[in-house]
């Protein structure tokens, strides 16, 4: 690809707005740009963006053009500046008589003879219109861009690019792009996630290369990333890729393949493949060993279906006589003979079934037909995790496709979007919308490919757990195979692990091994992306007989305990409620609480020493479904090597912990053993918290541990006696308390019943009356700027905050009486100063920014703090502060009333103040 124009481009043609795509096939192409006909010939071996002065040749009848370089873009004059003067105040006493003009048409086609120039022509066209100096600047503009875009005489030669291509072919005929405009292009690229890494799926019927043009552009040239593009036709539609020039290298990782006959090549490879597997001879045991590997291999990889050996589709033919032992014996130039017999396509669909193989990275699908039943088709070469965007310009066949996809559970996340643009046109005092939009460009389907969860198969994938986590990460390395993860040890729901180990088989796509740190960096930077609260501590490689799980020696089960004080136990005399007790927010979920006042730790660590050694632990196994081992009579009979009961501390922060330690006692239970059964672990603990609190004895624990079995689980704690139990019923009638019920009738009135009287219910409000002052002004600015309603302006509150100046918005300052300060007799003044703004849409915000900026300055200026208010400090006031910051302290909108909305979150100027707050921004 060069820079400059050489025989055989594809140029774009541009003259002012107007653009258009031609091949520069010789040196004699001409170009039709209206009635113009230029010839190109001498725009050979310039640059492209190069402009051209289009000089008129002597032929009678024709109106031909060649080209002139210039030297300067300078070179074309500004007709504005030449020919508007002076301008009329509006149109209204302009008569449309169609004799405004003084020249004749004979006359103005003799004067574009004449004329060197557009300019000149246009000049003598303004000079000879008696309208012309009457007419307000904005008609004098339009006019000389209505005559400029007639005679205008020059051209630029420009690069094709993918948003030039789209905007030619959406202004020629939508309909030959599916209706694709370059936004919607650009949101197709955005939502497929391609870029240079990977292999991209893209099916589309007809928009004359533009879809795999852009896709390919993304790829990028000397990169990794590959383009597998569908078509439903004979020959697919290339002329966007060809006008783009892209390398050949670039062109040759794009495969452009008809969708049947590659399905139908892919299927029946495979079906081939399994069936050459199967009528393998028995290989005899007395070959060598380095004969046998390489075949066992080949077996694995044709079953599992992941990557052909070869692109040119002989690799099952070759292994079928490399058995025979007939193939080695056959010169290479005879197989090469043979491949070159076979046609372009098969190629082609050979070359794009070993992408196939190793599944894309996204699926892009642009249609006329109906795109469910091609979804289905090429939704298993996608990789989980992955994303899907569907294009169409019926809503109604997305929605369809939606419901369907719903109800399969193939793609999450799906959701139905429009493109809709409007354009707007930009002028002093006239900005607004062109009255020719091109309204919608079609809809999206967008979602992401969900893995297939085969509970029956025993692997049941779930991404809410740290294997399901860390298996979607290892996916950002790009493996081969699809990672599984091996745990060395499984924890419960609700238990934290804090250390643990892992293995995983990784097949690169080169065949090395990866790099172990590289492993850790990917995987923490995936974890801190999707905001995991997980870490990778290190990575190392293992031989192949290691397992994570069979080869752990050991594993140490932590439950932290916190124990309310005996002095806090109970509150009047009775235990406190649970919920109303003061549980640190760090330790939440992190510790388990206790509030029982008869709490013995003591008896807890005995009993707990009663399960060191060989046991048989069925009573403590929670039952869990489709597992038959646990029936096993042995299955159950585990060792714990050691219970340690030791005091250990809170892991609050500074600011809370003397608190935390003042209320609870911590404790640290650790339980090492090789393996653990089914909540095992859990529910021993709970057990001997029973133990602790008195609710069961250690004969309890004794019998449930020499007598393994679901029906010795004791879980009645101890009971009191009727007397006692009726005792604490009278005691709690006394404390119960009272209740009113409200009732409702047909006709709306409202009866309360009370202690067996029935009153009326006062009427209702519709809203709840907020009787609570709002005496707290927001610190916009530090030491200087505060905002808030009337309520603030109150001595107390001024003097709190050092207010000297009280600016009120819309409302009349409310009175407050001098007061004095602190350790001083003199008095203290505070300058108000009152601005009319009602909380109105068309109010002017301009006139009351420059009174109420004025007054701001001049406290800063004097070193004090000021407070603007307004009656609830939710619009007027929050707009003068928001437009004070823009003005001042050079902020955006965006800057100023997110700063303003940080510190007050309850603002919300009205609609018209925050669109005037924005025009002051442009």
């Amino acid at each position: 690809m060069t820079d400059k124009i050489k025989v055989g481009d594809y140029l774009i043609i541009q003259r002012q707005k107007y653009t258009k795509l031609q091949k520069f096939n010789n040196l004699n192409t001409t170009v039709n740009l209206g009635k113009d006909q230029i010839e190109l010939r001498l725009a050979a071996n310039h640059p492209f963006c190069t402009t051209f002065h289009l000089v008129p040749k002597q032929e009678r009848g024709r109106r031909l053009y060649t080209l002139d370089a210039l030297s300067t873009p300078s070179e074309i004059r500004n007709l504005k500046e030449l020919l508007i003067k002076e301008s009329g105040n509006d149109n209204r006493n302009i008569i449309d008589d169609r004799q405004s003009q003084a020249l004749s048409t004979e006359e103005i086609l003799k004067l574009r003879e004449e004329c060197e120039s557009s300019s000149e022509v246009i000049g003598k066209l303004v000079e000879n219109s008696k309208s012309f100096a009457t007419k307000t600047e904005y008609s004098q503009e339009k006019y000389l861009k209505r005559k400029e875009k007639k005679y205008f005489e020059y051209i630029t030669i420009r690069r094709p690019s993918i948003r030039l291509l789209t905007d030619i072919y959406w202004r020629l005929d939508p309909e030959k792009v599916l209706g694709v405009r370059f936004d919607t292009l650009s949101q197709i690229i955005s939502y497929s996630g391609v870029c240079s890494v990977g292999n991209y799926l893209l099916y589309e019927s007809g928009t004359n290369g533009l879809l795999p043009a852009a896709m390919l552009n993304s790829i990028g040239a000397e990169t990794g990333g590959k383009l597998v593009h569908l078509h439903p036709g004979n020959v697919a539609q290339k002329q966007a890729l060809f006008a783009m020039d892209y390398p050949a290298e670039q062109q040759a990782r794009c495969v452009s393949v008809n969708i049947y006959s590659v399905l139908r090549h892919f299927y029946q490879d495979r079906e081939g493949a399994k069936e050459n597997e199967a009528q393998e001879p028995v290989v005899a045991e007395a070959k060598e060993n380095e004969t046998l590997e390489p075949v066992v291999a080949k077996a694995e990889d044709s079953t599992d279906g992941e990557r052909a050996e070869e692109v040119n589709g002989t690799s099952k033919r070759k292994h079928e006589e490399t058995q025979d032992g007939t193939a080695e014996d056959e010169p290479e130039a005879k197989q090469l003979k043979v491949d070159k017999q076979k046609q372009a396509w098969e190629l082609e669909n050979e070359a794009a079934a070993s992408i196939m193989r190793e599944k894309f990275d996204s699926l892009v699908i642009v249609a006329k037909e109906h795109p469910y039943s091609i979804l289905k088709a090429l939704l298993p070469f996608v990789k989980p995790s992955r994303p899907v965007v569907i294009f169409s310009t019926c809503r109604e066949i997305l929605t369809e496709s939606y419901v369907d996809m719903k109800a399969e559970a193939s793609v999450t996340y799906l959701r139905v979007t429009s493109n809709w643009m409007r354009q707007y046109q930009i002028l002093p005092n006239r900005t607004h919308p062109d009255v020719t939009m091109s309204g919608s460009s079609g809809y999206l389907l967008t979602g992401g490919i969900q893995r297939k969860i085969d509970k029956s198969a025993g692997q049941f994938k779930d991404p809410h757990t740290v294997q399901g986590v860390i298996e979607e990460a290892l996916l950002k390395l790009r493996p081969v195979n699809e990672p599984l993860l091996k745990l060395s040890s499984r924890t419960d729901t609700g238990v934290h692990a804090l250390h643990n180990t892992v293995h995983v088989d990784l097949q690169r796509p080169n065949g090395k091994p990866y790099d172990s740190d590289r492993i850790t960096k990917t995987l923490n930077r995936a974890f801190e992306k999707d905001g995991q609260s997980l870490r990778i501590l290190s990575t190392v490689r293992v031989p192949a007989s290691f397992h994570a799980r069979l080869c752990a020696k050991s594993r140490t089960y932590l439950y932290r305990l916190a124990v309310l004080k005996s002095e806090y136990a109970r509150e009047s005399g009775r235990q406190q409620h649970p919920h109303a007790r003061f549980i640190p927010i760090e330790e939440h979920d992190r510790c388990y609480f206790l509030g029982h006042p008869e709490f013995d730790i003591n008896a807890f660590a005995s009993v707990a020493r009663m399960f060191e050694g060989m046991h048989d632990f069925r009573t403590f196994m929670a039952v869990a479904k489709g597992n038959p081992r646990q029936q096993e009579a042995m299955h159950s009979l585990r060792r714990i090597d050691q219970i340690t009961v030791e005091r250990g501390q809170t892991m609050t922060a500074a600011f809370n912990r003397e608190r935390t330690e003042r209320y609870y006692e911590f404790w640290d239970v650790r339980i090492r053993g090789r393996s653990f059964l089914y909540r095992q672990v859990r529910r021993m603990v709970g057990a001997w918290v029973a133990a602790a609190e008195g609710r069961i004895t250690e004969r309890d624990i004794y019998r449930m541990l020499t007598v393994p079995s679901q029906n010795s689980w004791c879980s009645n704690p101890t009971r009191p006696t009727m007397a006692s139990f009726l005792e604490q019923l009278r005691n709690r009638k006394t404390q119960l308390q009272r209740t009113e019920t409200t009732v409702t009738y047909m006709d709306g009135s409202r009866k309360i019943f009370r202690n067996n009287c029935e009153i009326d219910a006062p009427p209702r409000l519709g809203f709840i009356v907020d009787n609570s002052p709002d005496q707290v002004p927001a610190c916009i600015v530090s030491q200087f700027l505060y905002l808030g309603s009337q309520d603030c302006v109150r001595p107390e509150v001024l003097e709190k905050y050092g207010i000297t100046h009280v600016l009120s918005v819309g409302i009349e300052t409310p009175p407050f009486d001098e007061w004095r300060t602190k350790g001083e007799q003199q008095q203290s003044r505070v300058e108000t100063r009152f601005v009319e703004c009602l909380d109105l849409p068309e109010t002017n915000l301009a006139e009351v920014l420059a009174k109420t900026n004025a007054f701001i300055d001049g406290c800063r200026a004097c070193g004090g703090r000021v407070l603007v208010h307004c009656n609830a400090g939710v619009s007027r006031s929050t707009s003068v502060v928001v437009g004070y910051l823009m003005e001042r302290c050079d902020q955006s909108f965006m800057q100023a009333f997110g700063t303003v909305k940080s510190k007050r979150p309850c603002v919300q100027p009205n609609a018209g103040f925050i669109k005037q707050l924005k025009q002051l921004q442009s």
